[in-house]
């Protein structure tokens, strides 16, 4: 079994752990969806409303090592398989659930945007196993109840607004104090502050999410039809496609202006567009996922619209560097996991 993946191995030394979750993955269904997505957030929650108060790590190391465990289970034993029930015979709710959650049975997407949630997951088990000292939530000066707190902290993932709450100045040591950034935001080093906007009041801000959601929705959408029209048997194969790009580019020939003036497009350019079409879909994917939750986080009036109004992504076509946009431009879902071992 080789280590690093190969064409017959894409997984390297994680392959028979694939295998397994193959073989062994039941479906996700309308009955236990709430077990394989709701529960793996209520022990992390209790690790985040203990993590108000100092003197409570043995018990956060304990409460993580249970949610860690739960969730290798959960990811190991279910996957999406398709459309959960006959359409018809399920209630309205469900058929919603069902409509967002398994669009079709082809579409592995899904099942590694549940790879990645538990990934990350995991990570906040940990980190927040790991540090020794309470966090401030600055939003409980303004009202906001410390359970909210703990469920604002366990499902906030933007990794934007979260130094609010000490992880971006504290790490794993040293209590949080509230900061002095815009917004409640803690600067990072080389990122320059926005000018604070007009504050937005909760229909207008309600507004601008659900109106982000469609635009995000719909390009999504589009790039989605172009690859399954354009390569049907790679890219855009629903049921996947080993080399999928390589296969793409090199099996294909590609003319540009072929009424007026045909160029024959040279293969390393196409590779570029296929390329760049893929970082955007996952700009629009997460873009759209983000602005669907804050659409109903600030609608339904539970939490602060401030609390939403740094976006996932901040324009990342105006990246002056590679830093600029890794570090601040480009989402920072896994900016403190990935920082946990220098901590």
């Amino acid at each position: 079994m080789p280590f690093l993946p190969t064409s017959e191995a894409p997984f390297g030394f994680l392959n028979p752990l694939h295998a397994y979750v193959l073989n062994n993955a039941g479906p996700i269904t309308s009955t236990n969806w709430p077990r394989v997505l709701i529960l793996p957030l209520v022990p992390v929650t209790v690790q985040c409303y203990l993590l108000q108060f100092p003197d409570t790590q043995l018990y956060r190391i304990g409460i993580g090592a249970v949610g860690v465990t739960g969730l290798l289970q959960t990811w190991t034993h279910y996957r999406f398989y398709g459309m959960w029930l006959s359409i018809g015979r399920v209630s309205s709710a469900s058929r919603m659930v069902c409509l967002i959650g398994c669009i079709a049975p082809e579409y592995n997407a899904f099942n590694a945007g549940l790879g990645l949630t538990f990934l990350h997951v995991a990570g906040k088990y940990v980190q927040f196993a790991a540090m020794e000292e309470p966090m401030v939530d600055p939003y409980t000066e303004k009202g906001r109840s410390r359970v909210m707190s703990a469920v604002d902290l366990a499902m906030n993932s933007r990794m934007l607004d979260l130094g609010s709450v000490g992880i971006a100045s504290v790490g794993l040591h040293g209590q949080a104090s509230v900061p002095n950034g815009a917004n409640g935001h803690v600067p990072v080093a080389g990122e320059k502050l926005k000018p604070v906007r007009r504050v937005r009041n909760r229909s207008e801000a309600t507004a601008r999410h659900f109106l982000h959601f469609l635009v995000h929705w719909t390009t999504l959408d589009t790039l989605l039809w172009l690859m399954s029209n354009l390569g049907p048997t790679t890219i855009g194969n629903p049921r996947g496609c080993p080399n999928a790009i390589y296969k793409f580019v090199n099996l294909n020939t590609f003319v540009a202006f072929p009424s007026l003036y045909p160029i024959v497009v040279p293969p390393i350019l196409v590779e570029g567009v296929v390329t760049l079409g893929l970082a955007v879909g996952t700009w629009q994917g997460f873009s759209m996922a983000y602005h669907f939750f804050a659409t109903l986080a600030v609608g339904s009036g539970f939490w602060e619209t401030e609390s939403w109004e740094r976006d996932l992504f901040d324009r990342p076509w105006k990246a002056e560097s590679m830093l600029d946009l890794w570090g601040r431009r480009w989402h920072q879902l896994f900016r403190v996991g990935l920082s946990l071992p220098n901590s």
